[in-house]
């Protein structure tokens, strides 16, 4: 396992590491991992609602409640895996570093809800507010490809920008599953 560290600076704003932090690359990797799956997660609940669920504040009810789940869900597999060959203590400091590590996925989840929210009070209509909530987190999967480029300190290459394409597309096709699949 690498002790690479990442420094702070190079990290985007949802990670939420410290200024001069250095973050170890297993812990920016686990939490891109958890930016990326509770953005496909909320995508595929904000896909799933119509015009009259979100006008009743179910859109913003299976927006809150699948980010909400997707983090216990985080946590208690997290849990489970850290009783793997640790004492107490390290369970513990590593459950710590888990548990900072949900932060990308209420990150995640955090503008749709807003949008949903405004759209059952009467802010927004519904498809202005289903458009800007999918927008934003498909726009987030196109440009993680150049993030994480910063993020390694390589120089944001055209192939970083058609890593972030392939993953919004691979997003798209798991969405369409799961609200073809569930509805």
């Amino acid at each position: 396992m690498t002790t690479e560290l990442v420094p702070a600076e190079r990290l985007p704003h949802w990670m939420l590491a410290r200024r001069g932090d250095l973050l170890p690359i297993e812990r920016v990797r686990a939490r891109i991992a958890a930016y990326v799956y509770g953005t496909i997660l909320v995508l595929a609940a904000l896909a799933t609602q119509s015009r009259d669920s979100i006008q009743e504040g179910l859109g913003a009810i299976a927006v809150g409640a699948t980010t909400a789940t997707t983090v216990l869900a985080h946590l208690v597999a997290h849990a489970v895996a850290q009783q793997l060959g640790r004492d107490a203590d390290e369970r513990r400091l590593h459950l710590r570093e888990e548990a900072r590590d949900i932060v990308p996925i209420l990150t995640a989840g955090l503008v749709p809800f807003v949008m949903m929210l405004l759209a059952w009070w009467g802010v927004h209509d519904t498809r202005t507010a289903q458009l800007i909530a999918g927008g934003w987190l498909t726009l987030q999967l196109l440009l993680l490809g150049v993030g994480t480029t910063r993020v390694t300190g390589g120089r944001s290459r055209r192939s970083a920008l058609w890593a972030g394409v392939s993953l919004a597309a691979v997003s798209a096709i798991v969405v369409a599953l799961k609200a073809t699949l569930l509805h």
